[in-house]
């Protein structure tokens, strides 16, 4: 799909299900998932999520869910797919629609990513509800961070609510590619993504009340074991006092 391209990618037998899903109202899902326009729907018989690409940073106040660069969605199919393919555990995607605005002169998109719907809340729903950070959450979040830093992708908007914890199997998978980029270093990656995690566990007041110290220092010590983290990153965050500028969660 180019960048001023209508429609849904890829075509075929799931084109259908994602034009039906984007149009069909449904329920807002819980926790970090509930912004951005994301919705839970059942379209034939298959529960799906549909999310509308919203913008972040300065332009979101004037600009928040239209984009010039129509292909977003689709490099968010593709590293998605990639990273299936390495063994990453990554949400697939399903499809993308992708909508000319005419009332911008057709220089802007609206851009709609369809997932599979899993039955699992994301880490900020879970810790939110007070389900605590458990040493396998912990680990489990790692390892999946890790394996995106060892595949030279950076999840640059990685956040609890873009981690999804299926407790009962013990492992977390990652939502939301659409702003990674490839080919990064992978300790480069992996102190990125732990800063915005830590940026994130800390914005809604959760390194105090749910993920304890020990909780923090045993997700460090896996990423920097298996994803390349700098281990002088992770002593110098730990060392700082509460409220440190850099200090992770």
């Amino acid at each position: 799909m180019s960048a001023w391209h209508d429609g849904v990618s890829p075509p075929g037998q799931d084109a259908g299900l994602v034009e039906a899903a984007v149009s069909a109202s449904g329920e807002a899902l819980p926790g970090g998932r509930s912004r951005g326009g994301t919705r839970k729907v059942v379209v034939a018989g298959r529960a799906v999520v549909v999310r509308r690409l919203r913008r972040g940073g300065a332009l979101r106040a004037f600009l928040p869910d239209l984009f010039l660069d129509g292909g977003r969605g689709e490099r968010e199919r593709s590293v998605t797919a990639r990273a299936l393919a390495a063994g990453i555990p990554v949400v697939e995607v399903l499809g993308v629609r992708t909508r000319r605005r005419w009332g911008t002169l057709g220089l802007l998109h609206e851009i709609h990513v369809v997932t599979p719907h899993v039955e699992a809340p994301d880490v900020l729903a879970h810790l939110l509800g007070g389900g605590g950070a458990a040493p396998e959450l912990c680990r489990s979040a790692a390892r999946a961070v890790a394996s995106l830093a060892r595949a030279g992708i950076l999840h640059r908007d990685l956040q609890a609510g873009n981690l999804l914890w299926r407790e009962a199997a013990g492992a977390c998978l990652v939502l939301d590619l659409d702003r990674a980029r490839e080919g990064v270093a992978p300790g480069a990656a992996a102190r990125e993504m732990a800063l915005r995690l830590g940026r994130s566990i800390a914005k809604w007041g959760l390194a105090r009340r749910a993920v304890s110290r020990a909780a923090r220092m045993r997700f460090l010590r896996v990423l920097s074991r298996e994803g390349g983290l700098p281990w002088e990153d992770v002593r110098a965050w730990m060392r700082l006092r509460p409220g440190g500028g850099r200090r992770w969660a």
